[in-house]
């Protein structure tokens, strides 16, 4: 007989952008971006009941003529300690930051827009696509 594995319960308790910076040296057109997304998960000795997500996104221009470098921090709860086992398994590295992703997505549009510029509008990402062994994603325009 098999026995089931408890499952914790998990939810986005808050996101946060820890840096933001951001130049405009000439036209934006809003076409061709290069985009780089690094996400590492946290661990915390003295929250059992939390780990958190840290963002590192870079977007440019193919003119080089906008630049985005923006670190951000996604934590989540849990309504139990997170075990070892937790921290090896996918959701840290896939549904974690597919879960956060779209605040920084949306985050980095508004921002953009407000700005007076034309907005920056993030690819998707499956994040299952995502080699477990790294927690880079590139995307650069095609030539």
């Amino acid at each position: 007989m098999l026995t089931p594995e408890k499952q914790l319960l998990i939810g986005l308790s808050d996101f946060k952008v820890t840096k933001i910076e951001m130049r405009l040296s000439g036209p934006n057109k809003g076409d061709e971006l290069s985009v780089f997304l690094g996400f590492d998960p946290v661990f915390y000795v003295d929250r059992a009941r939390e780990f958190s997500l840290e963002f590192n996104v870079k977007v440019s221009n193919i003119e080089n003529t906008l630049l985005i470098d923006i670190k951000a921090l996604a934590t989540f709860s849990t309504n139990d300690d997170v075990t070892d086992d937790f921290k090896q398994s996918d959701w840290p590295k896939i549904n974690a930051p597919a879960i956060a992703f779209p605040y920084l997505r949306s985050f980095i549009s508004t921002i953009t827009l407000n700005a007076g510029i034309n907005p920056v509008v993030l690819p998707t990402f499956n994040f299952t696509k995502t080699d477990p062994k790294s927690s880079l994603i590139e995307d650069k325009p095609k030539n």
